[in-house]
């Protein structure tokens, strides 16, 4: 069994509305690796928690559950901010946690 933490980056299309296409970093969590080809048993010391950074802005968006992010894009500005709303599906290690999550990225938070 060995660890390994995966770090992707997903093009999201222009959030800020600057005219330039944007980027989501996203680390995932240190996972386990079983003895088999492709096992995934689970984060290290169960902690689960995925960070995504963004290229034009400091917030840190901080997801619980989640083996990292199957896709992370934008929507539009569902809450008339003027920033553009971020949405991830995440990856899970039991396929049945599956869903579709909405942040918004106001006051950095």
């Amino acid at each position: 069994m060995f660890y390994q933490k995966d770090i992707d980056t997903f093009l999201i299309g222009d959030v800020n509305l600057d005219g330039k296409e944007d980027t989501a970093f996203v680390t995932s969590p240190l996972y386990k690796i079983g003895n088999a080809i492709d096992t995934i048993e689970g984060c290290k010391d169960d902690t689960c928690l995925t960070i995504i950074h963004f290229n034009f802005d400091s917030t840190i968006l901080f997801h619980n559950g989640a083996l990292g992010c199957q896709s992370v894009f934008s929507v539009e500005d569902l809450n008339l901010d003027g920033i553009k709303e971020i949405s991830l599906i995440p990856n899970w290690f039991t396929s049945c946690w599956q869903g579709l999550f909405v942040y918004s990225l106001k006051d950095k938070k």
